[in-house]
């Protein structure tokens, strides 16, 4: 409740500031149904069956927006690498977690319960770490980034992944096991949803083991003409998700404008 309403009290606050804004979005992580703007359930914030967007329309006149934040980011990937709205794509991101989304004919696939695309609860190990959701093995708990900093501070105390790369030794390897568990997740996805396109925004992207790890897996784990109609996309730069969030209030104005 208290976060409830600093958020009425930001959006407040947002909306004397500019006048001119046409809405706000608000992004979280969890299984979020956007419609309703209802958490049914976040991990991270330990939250479950909150409705967020009514509370907030009781303050704010403006439209408003509840998404998660992997999906916001997922409409920006495809806009800023200029794919065709005639075709699906498919977009994965590693941060303290790892989600995913498909974006199909320009519009977010959010499925009946509102989990597609959670590719990090995959379960990739019978009896792997514990995991957030409550089961172990799941893709999370192997190539998240608390995962590999777990991994590179056993191996040696004290360091830290953005270093790795001066420590071929301990982080090469590292990588190319979360490549070869990312590659064989992401081989699922393309038999099961066949995207044209796969984009892969991750901290590990400028590690070229982990990259050939991915491409070399899904390579072996998929149907040579599945994997010859798909196109793999590394991205250099990270997204920004409230990039993502303000695309998706243009994209609502401009329906409603039409």
């Amino acid at each position: 409740e208290r976060l409830l309403q600093e958020l009425a009290e930001v959006c407040q606050t947002l909306c004397a500031a500019h006048p001119e804004l046409t809405g706000i979005a608000i992004g979280l992580p969890g299984i979020i149904d956007s419609q309703r703007g209802f958490v049914h359930f976040s991990a991270p914030l330990g939250w479950e069956n909150v409705a967020v967007l009514a509370p907030l329309q009781r303050c704010v006149s403006l439209p408003l927006l509840v998404l998660n934040n992997v999906k916001a980011a997922a409409l920006l990937s495809v806009q800023q690498l200029q794919l065709s709205k005639a075709q699906s794509h498919f977009y994965l991101r590693i941060a303290e977690g790892v989600g995913g989304a498909l974006i199909d004919r320009g519009a977010l696939y959010t499925g009946s319960s509102w989990t597609a695309g959670e590719i990090g609860h995959l379960r990739m190990q019978r009896e792997g770490p514990l995991c957030s959701c409550g089961r172990r093995g799941c893709l999370e708990t192997l190539i998240g980034q608390p995962a590999i900093q777990q991994q590179l501070s056993k191996r040696k105390p004290g360091l830290r992944w953005q270093q790795g790369e001066s420590e071929p030794s301990l982080f090469n390897p590292l990588m190319s096991e979360a490549g070869e568990h990312l590659g064989f997740a992401l081989s699922q996805v393309m038999q099961l949803v066949n995207p044209a396109c796969i984009i892969i925004d991750a901290p590990w992207n400028s590690s070229a083991v982990f990259r050939e790890a991915v491409q070399q897996t899904m390579q072996a784990s998929t149907l040579a003409f599945t994997h010859a109609h798909t196109t793999l996309h590394f991205l250099a730069q990270r997204l920004e998700p409230a990039q993502g969030l303000a695309l998706a209030v243009i994209a609502q104005y401009e329906q409603a404008d039409y």
